[in-house]
């Protein structure tokens, strides 16, 4: 492989781990070069005894519950509600049609 081609080959290998990096730390990743999303269920349980309560590590995973709670609070239950909202139109529309070719 010609030297050139070596050079821009590790160019572009380093701008990608970069890429890659700035991303998982963006979407709250527990890894920096990998898209690790976990969600541990004992972060707010009062009963469990964390190693080190005060930790990065575990202000991420809360950090994480938060962001993942947040988003089905504001996103998917309302999109879901919206859909269920369109489908009683629709089971209603369809009900009245039925009715008024029966009469």
């Amino acid at each position: 492989m010609p030297r050139l081609a070596r050079f821009y080959l590790l160019a572009v290998e380093e701008s990608t781990k970069e890429i890659v990096k700035k991303a998982a730390i963006a979407v709250g990743s527990l890894k920096e070069t990998e898209f690790d999303v976990r969600f541990n269920p004992d972060v707010y349980s009062p009963g469990v005894q964390h190693v080190d309560p005060d930790g990065t590590q575990l202000q991420k995973q809360r950090q994480l519950v938060k962001d993942a709670a947040d988003f089905v609070l504001t996103v998917q239950i309302p999109a879901f509600v919206s859909i269920l909202h369109c489908i009683v139109l629709y089971l209603q529309r369809s009900n009245i049609c039925l009715y008024s070719m029966l009469v």
